[in-house]
């Protein structure tokens, strides 16, 4: 029994995997247990003076068989435990190790999609802009219009095919940041004179153009963006008009 438990606590201590060996440990401890009460037994067996002398012999033999056993197990318990504790921080290790390659695999891929970011926001900010001076431009048409006219609908109107509820007014109040550390926003309410107004304000796509200011930022500089700013005020809507 005792050479078959250190076949499998050697064959554990190679593994390099912590399962299974807390078992094995309960089973080197109460080997140790065994082999000292063993030991006892056998040299108290040897003190007897009624024992023949081959007896005696063998007792002590067996008694110190068992001492061996116990400090041969003993020591394969202390080799467990610390096998044991090498070999969890091991799989932590490696546990986080593989939630850290999962993360920068994820990360590494998002920040590849985000480059895309800036076309997308300079369109949706295009657009943005567009409705915003349509509408304007549909406020304005509706203190002057034309005879037989009973009114005119609005762009998310138009755009919805049913009567809205101020989606320009929600649009005009979102923000769009710039990719670009230190840009201005994309789409976005500025402080024009005393009023806040939506501004879009395209960002640099172009690789060379990115480059460039990517370079006048670590230099300290301010880099142009060479974009044409522009912005569109919103008209407030007058209540009772003609949609």
């Amino acid at each position: 029994m005792a050479a078959i438990l250190i076949d499998r606590i050697r064959t554990a201590l190679c593994s390099g995997q912590s399962a299974g060996l807390p078992a094995l440990l309960e089973e080197a401890d109460a080997a140790v247990t065994a082999a000292k009460a063993l030991d006892t037994a056998s040299w108290k067996r040897a003190l007897d003076p009624l024992l023949s002398d081959e007896e005696i012999a063998a007792a002590r033999k067996a008694g110190e068989d068992a001492a061996f056993e116990a400090e041969r197990m003993a020591e394969a318990a202390k080799l467990l435990r610390a096998a044991l504790d090498r070999f969890r921080a091991d799989e932590e290790q490696d546990r986080r190790q593989a939630v850290y390659d999962d993360a920068i695999a994820k990360r590494d891929a998002a920040a590849e999609k985000l480059k895309a970011y800036p076309e997308l926001a300079n369109a949706i900010g295009a657009i943005l802009e567009e409705v915003v001076a349509a509408d304007n431009a549909v406020l304005m048409a509706r203190s002057q219009m034309p005879n037989g006219v009973a009114g005119i609908a609005d762009v998310d109107t138009v755009a919805r095919g049913r009567p809205s509820n101020s989606l320009t007014m929600q649009l005009a109040n979102i923000k769009l940041p710039a990719l670009r550390h230190g840009a201005p926003d994309i789409w976005g309410r500025n402080q024009i004179g005393t009023a806040l107004v939506p501004v879009f304000n395209p960002e640099p796509t172009d690789a060379d153009e990115a480059g460039h200011y990517a370079a006048s930022d670590r230099a300290g500089e301010r880099g142009a963006s060479g974009s044409a700013r522009s912005s569109v005020r919103l008209v407030p809507r007058s209540t009772g008009e003609a949609a």
